[in-house]
């Protein structure tokens, strides 16, 4: 009979850890897109939490792992996919407050179309026990282009360039002379926007002095508003 109890006190208790914090959504769906960040943040709902979570499983073809990234509360990790399930731990999330995760995708110049998807399982710190799950599916339907005036071609990755990379006191953006780019757009992992700058010039210049250290993305514009192709870099 003791034995009995012991295992519903444990089952109980088990229920209530699974329940002390939630994703917003279960399922995210993106659709169409070529670059992106993707939120699906995490609140706790009992006390501050500290999480590791892995790749569980995904469709996701071998072109698209290379431009597929994830970023938590601590960090953004490149190249997510692989069999032995790396789990990575994340900075505490805190209690009523909704913390940053979010899928981030550069499918530039990718040449599989199609639906598919990535699952990541969230544990705790003992990487036992799964508390929830998220699952992002994604659709590319169609290959990314530009539009000029009245034509559409594919947009070469290697018009662009970013170095240093990771940058330091400055990031150059190199951009070559037949690329149909007037602007650049600076977001922080979290998705918000921190500089916008013109394209004038094949060299552009950006000063890191007001930036604070992490992960950035650059959104690139053609002369239509359209955005066109999407950088992450590093600031130390």
């Amino acid at each position: 009979m003791r034995k009995i109890l012991l295992l519903l006190i444990i089952a109980l208790f088990a229920k209530v850890v699974k329940a002390q914090v939630v994703p917003d959504h279960d399922t995210v769906y993106v659709y169409n897109t070529a670059q992106g960040n993707y939120l699906d943040n995490i609140t706790p709902l009992d006390s501050n939490i500290t999480l590791k979570w892995h790749i569980d499983t995904t469709t996701f073809p071998a072109d698209w792992i290379a431009g597929t990234a994830f970023c938590d509360n601590a960090q953004c990790y490149l190249n997510m996919y692989d069999t032995s399930h790396t789990p990575h731990g994340t900075a505490p999330y805190m209690k009523d407050s909704s913390g940053a995760f979010l899928l981030a995708v550069d499918f530039s110049g990718v040449l599989t179309l199609g639906t598919y998807y990535i699952t990541v399982a969230f544990t705790d710190t003992s990487d036992t026990t799964t508390l929830f799950t998220e699952t992002f599916i994604v659709n590319l339907a169609v290959p990314y282009v530009t539009h000029g005036v009245g034509v559409a071609t594919v947009f070469n990755e290697k018009d662009i360039s970013l170095y240093p990379n990771p940058a330091n006191d400055n990031l150059t953006v190199s951009v070559n002379d037949v690329a149909d780019i007037t602007r650049m757009t600076i977001y922080d992992i979290y998705g918000k926007q921190v500089m916008q700058y013109p394209i004038q010039n094949k060299l552009n210049h950006i000063s890191m002095s007001g930036f604070a250290a992490g992960t950035y993305f650059i959104r690139f514009y053609n002369n239509a508003g359209t955005p066109i192709l999407s950088r992450r870099f590093t600031h130390m």
